[in-house]
């Protein structure tokens, strides 16, 4: 008798560690579906995800994570143009700010949620708008999160931080945006070892080059472009702009 109630809370730690076991399988896995990427494998990353936070509702690694897997997801989507990736960013970026908020309150000064929260903002505002995503109070909350992000860690996702604050003051409505501040971070991401490595991210600084204009931007404009879009990864998303933005400048 003795014996069995001293078993009793060996196995109550038992039983409290296997989902959080579980739940950390489900990350690595999650981890290496993000790295593959591709829309299927984005989709199993959220179902994953979900999975992962059912076992540890605390857990800010397996929130923010799936916040990422719902932002990398929307992205892609955008990326190939995938019919109602509009409509999907609307929900699906939606709940990723839902987790990455959660990630937040667990952990306020970890970068991970700061980040992921102004990616799932930024990508629920091609689904309502940018004004509409601004009459919802998210431009400040964006603004601020990408800020954080780029003072605790400018080079974080890649340098991604630069190039999603540049895009942020690029396309914010008159009176609001800031091209100028825009070119200072896309100029700072040039200079890292991160530049030329993602054609998306050269097509929208050269659409910021052209809407600046003048001879040297425009031209500058052209020759980022023809690198870009002869990169097979770059998406018919951003061929779109770059295509509208050569057509302009003809």
């Amino acid at each position: 008798m003795l014996k069995s109630i001293r078993f009793l809370p060996v196995l109550w730690v038992m039983l409290a560690v296997v989902p959080v076991m579980a739940a950390d399988s489900l990350l690595d896995k999650m981890d290496a579906l993000n790295k593959a990427g591709g829309v299927e494998n984005q989709k199993k990353a959220i179902d994953l995800g979900l999975k992962a936070v059912k076992a540890n509702p605390d857990s800010y690694e397996a929130n923010w994570k799936l916040s990422r897997s719902y932002a990398y997801y929307t992205h892609t989507l955008q990326k190939h143009l995938v019919p109602g990736w509009e409509e999907d960013c609307k929900t699906y970026a939606k709940k990723g700010m839902q987790y990455a908020e959660k990630a937040m309150s667990l952990e306020p000064e970890k970068i991970d949620g700061h980040y992921f929260f102004a990616f799932n903002a930024g990508m629920y505002s091609y689904g309502v708008s940018i004004f509409g995503a601004i009459t919802e109070g998210l431009k400040g909350k964006t603004q601020r999160n990408f800020e954080k992000v780029y003072q605790m860690n400018k080079n974080y996702e890649k340098g991604a931080v630069m190039v999603s604050l540049a895009r942020f003051w690029h396309k914010l409505p008159w009176p609001l945006k800031d091209e100028k501040k825009a070119l200072e971070l896309y100029r700072e991401y040039q200079q890292t070892p991160f530049y030329g490595k993602d054609p998306g991210c050269m097509v929208v600084m050269a659409e910021l080059l052209a809407d600046m204009g003048g001879k040297k931007r425009e031209q500058e404009a052209k020759q980022i472009l023809e690198q870009a879009m002869n990169d097979e990864d770059c998406g018919e998303y951003y061929l779109q702009i770059g295509r509208e933005v050569l057509q302009d400048l003809d």
